[in-house]
């Protein structure tokens, strides 16, 4: 039964559409390294602030200018979305499954 579920999921269009998002997503250069320079930059001031030191406005900056180049990049954006849409997906279908459970359909109402 479970692995009935798991491949009606693997195969619904919107988990077909998060793979192969996700496998483009993997493929562009562009866009890891933009993840990367990101996830870089948002550690280093992280760092800072847990260990009180200043974040200067540049550095602020230079974050927020990344979180725009991101924003923008159409891989990520498609994949950002992708991934949304297959979150639901899953959501709806815990849902679905929780609400068969004897215990769970009189908390659900």
């Amino acid at each position: 039964m479970a692995t009935q579920l798991g491949k009606a999921i693997a195969d619904d269009a919107i988990a077909q559409q998060y793979f192969q998002s996700s496998k483009k997503l993997d493929e562009d250069p562009d866009a890891q390294e933009l993840i990367k320079q990101y996830e870089q930059q948002a550690q280093q001031l992280a760092l800072k602030e847990r260990q009180s030191q200043p974040i200067e406005p540049d550095e602020k900056h230079h974050l927020n200018e990344l979180q725009t180049k991101i924003a923008e990049n159409p891989t990520i954006k498609q994949w950002m979305q992708a991934q949304v849409e297959y979150v639901n997906l899953l959501r709806k279908v815990n849902e679905a499954v929780m609400s068969q459970m004897p215990n769970q359909q009189t908390q659900q109402k």
